[in-house]
């Protein structure tokens, strides 16, 4: 795979979360155990550093014009991470060339593909009310992520050919893997 590895530590947002039984009700996915993606307002980056510390600067990963909140090196997401009782440990590859279901990954387990916005900030499967000309709340699965890697880039090929002017609808289709044991 010539994709990197990034990684991240972001918060839960399941049943526990205030504001659960709203959120699921606007989304219409009801199906959701939890949102287990990199949207930043449902899932809030916790790795916290100052932007004037170098080490930020040689870690972030850069997207075409903005920064993603994915980092390089999972030792410096571990050493800067705001504590949380729980959180989500993440292991992720933009713009994957193969399906990623059957990589393995020692001590993860493969969640699904996020589909963000060229912004790193906003996901186009959870929080944008719903593109129901370009996939259903039954796309996604318990986590909000779509399953297969050829669903993916389909479903990031109809959002923004439905929606060009749309500034959510054109998407970084994102593979995530989830760590077994750190955070929870």
């Amino acid at each position: 795979m010539a994709n990197e590895f990034l990684h991240a530590a972001r918060g839960v947002y399941n049943s526990k979360n205030q504001g659960w039984d709203n959120y699921i009700g606007w989304s219409k996915l009801s199906h959701l155990k939890e949102v287990a993606g990199l949207d930043y307002m449902l899932n809030e980056d916790l790795v916290k550093v100052e932007e004037e510390n170098n080490s930020y600067w040689e870690q972030v990963h850069w997207g075409e014009s903005s920064l993603s909140g994915l980092y390089k090196t999972s030792e410096f997401v571990l050493a800067n991470i705001k504590f949380e009782e729980k959180f989500n440990f993440l292991t992720v590859i933009i713009a994957p060339d193969q399906d990623c279901n059957n990589i393995v990954m020692e001590g993860h387990d493969f969640l699904g593909y996020e589909l963000l916005d060229l912004s790193f900030e906003v996901s186009a499967l959870t929080n944008c009310g719903g593109f129901d000309e370009s996939f259903s709340p039954e796309d996604l699965n318990a986590f909000g992520l779509i399953n297969t890697f050829d669903d993916a880039y389909k479903i990031a090929n109809c959002l923004y050919e439905n929606n060009p002017d749309e500034h959510h609808a054109e998407t970084n289709v994102i593979a995530i893997w989830r760590h077994k044991f750190i955070g929870k």
